[in-house]
């Protein structure tokens, strides 16, 4: 009985001992959690019209929830640099910032700048949004609502070329504001940029390098008209398939897998229609939303392919691509680099380069697979000549004049040699008291360009060196050949020689001393400056 009555006891002390030690570990989990909120941040939302604080993982204390606030407050008001990086060109992006500011605030007004010699007046500048059309944008610092100290817009040079970006020292809680105005921006430059779908031209300084706030010219693609772009249909087959069709039937071609992002070269001599194929692509760029580039300086293509891959889907049209693309040096492979590693292999940008001298280009370019397309722009052939001849002279050659012989002995002469015969043929046929051309007119005429045309076309040129021909003579000599002509002709080359050195070094002669005399000149009246200044002070 007694046994019994211990063991009770003992349970007894064991369950109050178990209830002191579960209230203790309560007390403790208790403190710890409201210890919790002394050392833990939370976010604040502004929602409702009560002050609610956080119950979980336990109530937060009104004076832990001051702490905090404080805490918060402290850290908000701490002063942070802040950058925006926009990626547009930095004219674009600015006439969208202030777009932006205007959406938000109903006014886009800059302030003065800081300078050593006292604050600069906000600076305004014209932006050209169009064809004839432009506006004018603040550039510098902005005050806007909410943000304590000015923020400054400006460009600067990224991997991607020249951009605009958004920058100052503001508030932790105001960045919120800053970041508002720059994604506001990005929206509207997708839907608003001044620069996409529209013809343009680019232009780079002697390096090649796109200048910061260098402004693309808009080109006028209006005047360019199809059925003016004659050449042998051949020729215009492949144009319109390889660097048309895509833009033209742009989602048809991703429907199908064919990438967009191509190479074309258009090789021929001078005057055969490349650029007029430049003007056309630029108006149906236009046409079909698509951005067209022209380049006036084949060195920066680079950032030219980088301005495309912004607003692609685009076409880069640079012309005398042998200037850089010499066999004889680096260039051609800085070239090949330069197309290879500026755009992505999803972009929908169509590079189309060329070249009057084919020749010159680097082999490793020509290769089936570094460009898609290789297209030779040659003169026209007799039926082209044909629909050449009826361009020019409009309504003077009526439908039914032949003109198979003229076209035949004017193939292969550039546009401008058959514009001119169309030109002199309106003699003729004024002389014959007729008011329209027929085929005799335009052949007296073609005829009558022979002895000119060759003078257009020139004669080869021997480039045989001097070296060369002596080692000829011996050639002759040691085969009892007879070099007398060919002796008296390099006789008659070297006087030449002579005598064209003889006058250059007269004619230098001459402008040495004029520049002696101009310095004189130049020197003297300098003299009579300064004394006339120094009579002033004294």
């Amino acid at each position: 009985m007694t046994s019994i009555k211990a063991k009770a006891t003992q349970q007894t002390d064991e369950q109050a001992l178990g209830g002191v030690l579960s209230e203790l570990v309560h007390a403790a989990v208790v403190k710890k959690e409201q210890e919790y909120w002394k050392h833990t941040e939370t976010d604040i939302e502004y929602e409702g019209k009560k002050i609610t604080l956080p119950g979980d993982p336990a109530p937060m204390a009104i004076d832990d929830a001051i702490t905090a606030l404080k805490r918060k407050q402290k850290d908000e008001n701490q002063e942070v640099d802040v950058f925006e990086l926009v990626d547009a060109f930095p004219l674009d992006g600015a006439v969208a910032f202030v777009k932006a500011l205007k959406h938000l605030y109903g006014w886009a007004n800059s302030i003065p700048t800081p300078g050593f010699f006292g604050p600069e007046n906000p600076k305004m500048i014209t932006v050209q949004t169009g064809l004839n059309t432009s506006v004018q944008v603040p550039w510098g610092q902005f005050q806007v609502p909410g943000v304590e100290n000015p923020i400054a817009v400006d460009a600067t040079r990224t991997e991607n070329g020249p951009a605009f970006v958004i920058q100052g020292t503001v508030r932790k809680k105001e960045q919120r504001v800053i970041k508002q105005i720059a994604e506001l921006t990005r929206e509207i430059l997708k839907k608003e940029s001044i620069y996409r779908g529209k013809a343009v031209r680019l232009k780079v300084d002697r390096d090649g390098n796109l200048k910061l706030r260098g402004e693309p010219q808009f080109i006028d693609t209006s005047s360019a008209k199809p059925q003016d772009l004659i050449m042998s249909r051949d020729i215009e087959e492949q144009i319109e398939t390889s660097l048309l069709t895509p833009i033209k039937h742009t989602q048809a071609c991703i429907d199908n897998g064919i990438p967009l992002n191509r190479g074309i070269l258009l090789e021929g001599k001078y005057g055969t229609g490349k650029t007029m194929t430049a003007m056309m692509t630029g108006q149906t760029c236009e046409q079909n939303d698509w951005t067209f580039i022209l380049l006036d300086n084949v060195k920066g293509l680079k950032d030219a392919l980088l301005f495309a891959q912004r607003y692609q889907p685009a076409v880069v049209f640079a012309e005398d691509v042998d200037r850089i693309a010499d066999n004889r040096n680096e260039s051609g492979n800085d070239l090949l680099n330069t197309i290879d590693g500026a755009l992505t292999k999803s972009a929908k940008v169509i590079t189309c380069l060329t070249t009057n001298y084919v020749e010159k280009i680097h082999n490793a370019m020509l290769r089936p697979g570094r460009l898609d397309a290789v297209i030779s722009v040659t003169p026209p052939d007799g039926e082209a000549v044909s629909r050449l001849l009826r361009l020019y002279a409009r309504d003077l050659i009526a439908p039914d004049v032949t003109l198979r012989e003229v076209g035949d002995h004017l193939q292969g002469q550039i546009p401008a040699t058959i514009r001119e015969v169309v030109e002199r043929s309106k003699l003729a046929m004024l002389s014959g008291g007729r008011d329209s051309l027929v085929e005799s007119d335009l052949l007296i005429a073609a005829k009558g360009m022979t002895r000119h045309l060759e003078l257009l076309n020139g004669k080869p040129e021997d480039s045989t060196t001097d070296e060369e021909k002596f080692g000829q003579l011996f050639v002759k000599l040691a085969s009892g050949g007879n070099i007398e002509e060919e002796a008296i002709g390099i006789k008659q080359a070297v006087r030449g020689a002579k005598d064209d050195v003889q006058h250059q070094i007269a004619h230098e002669t001459v402008e040495i001393k004029n520049i002696q005399t101009k310095t004189a000149k130049n020197a003297k009246q300098m003299a009579g400056q300064v004394d006339e200044i120094h009579e002033n002070v004294v």
